[in-house]
């Protein structure tokens, strides 16, 4: 009922500036793992399948084999990311493996922008930054809060923060090219 409480950790992290540096290099070596396949030739097949599965599948592309792929390195990095937030909570709880938690990650990538790489990331910082000043002033507003966030980003910006923020810079640099 209290998850597993109590978890060790390594003499080599355990003080807080150590276990900083250590998640923070863990994290880098996956952003560089993540950019490479993106940038690869699986990421372009994976990217063609996400758009049309049944052109895909007539270019000659086992699809079924691919999406496993992406299944099991969605499952790597997402058992590494929760291996790291076991080490620094110092242990496993239930309430980790609310609906919620999936829901936070999903609404963090739709805020970012699902079509650029760094977007879920500028989804993340700016949804944990919103929180902890609703939850600082208006604790119980944080769900209307967010809601209205998502519904504004769903009607007004379609491709995330960053998906305007990216179709803002091409239209800077058609105007600059036409001048």
């Amino acid at each position: 009922d209290d998850g597993l409480v109590g978890v060790p950790i390594a003499q080599a992290i355990a003080a807080p500036a150590r276990f900083y540096y250590f998640t923070l290099a863990v994290s880098a070596a996956c952003v560089l793992v993540l950019w490479m396949i993106m940038n690869s030739p699986f990421g372009s097949i994976l990217a063609t399948i996400r758009e049309s599965p049944e052109r895909a599948r007539a270019m000659g592309v086992y699809v079924k084999r691919y999406q496993l792929i992406a299944f099991v390195l969605s499952a790597f990095f997402s058992g590494l990311a929760g291996g790291l937030s076991t080490l620094l909570n110092r242990g496993a709880f239930p309430h980790f493996m609310f609906w919620t938690r999936s829901g936070d990650v999903i609404l963090m990538t739709i805020l970012g922008g699902m079509y650029s790489f760094i977007g879920p990331a500028v989804g993340a910082g700016i949804m944990v930054f919103l929180e902890s000043q609703v939850n600082t002033y208006w604790p119980e507003y944080w769900s209307m809060v967010l809601g209205l966030l998502l519904i504004v980003i769903l009607l007004f910006f379609r491709g995330g923060i960053m998906g305007f923020v990216d179709k803002r810079a091409r239209v800077r640099v058609m105007k600059k090219a036409t001048t």
